[in-house]
């Protein structure tokens, strides 16, 4: 299995909004309720990955096959001047074989490179790759809970240290 990197443009909304949306149903049987997983509509991520392609300077790092299909991506959000790992999502058939730890790199030599100090990112709690960012020296630094789906989930709020 040949897996090439590149950055998003134009163009790959389509893809990315489902790999994003092919991965939450995958990740989060059992730890999301079934009706939310259900109603994830490709159509309404596409028009977020569209104003995110059009509107954001931030790099989407892609992870495609060799037949140039998206397989999986990260991205980055700046909040209240904060480096944010925004999304980290890899098809399962993929998981398991470096992919996810270089879409992971990705994001930590752009922040670096950006000079900022740490790295913080939110995951639900029940998420197994939780134990991926802690092997990655990902500390959770806070806990908090909402409601989605009428359903209370807890999300960890992890740093790491740059």
């Amino acid at each position: 299995m040949k897996i090439d990197y590149r950055l998003a443009c134009i163009g790959d909304e389509d893809a990315i909004s489902k790999v994003h949306v092919d991965s939450w149903r995958e990740a989060y049987v059992g730890i999301v309720n079934q009706e939310f997983l259900d109603n994830l509509k490709y159509e309404d991520r596409k028009k977020m990955w569209i104003n995110n392609l059009k509107y954001s300077d931030l790099p989407i790092y892609l992870a495609v096959d060799d037949e140039d299909n998206i397989i999986g991506f990260s991205s980055i959000e700046i909040r209240d001047g904060k480096f944010y790992l925004a999304t980290l999502y890899l098809l399962k058939k993929y998981h398991k074989n470096g992919i996810g730890q270089i879409l992971l790199d990705q994001v930590i030599n752009y922040a670096e490179s950006k000079k900022y100090q740490e790295v913080y990112l939110e995951v639900l709690a029940e998420n197994p790759t939780v134990s991926f960012y802690q092997k990655n020296n990902f500390k959770i630094v806070d806990s908090k809970f909402f409601t989605r789906s009428d359903e209370e989930v807890e999300e960890y709020v992890m740093k790491f240290d740059l």
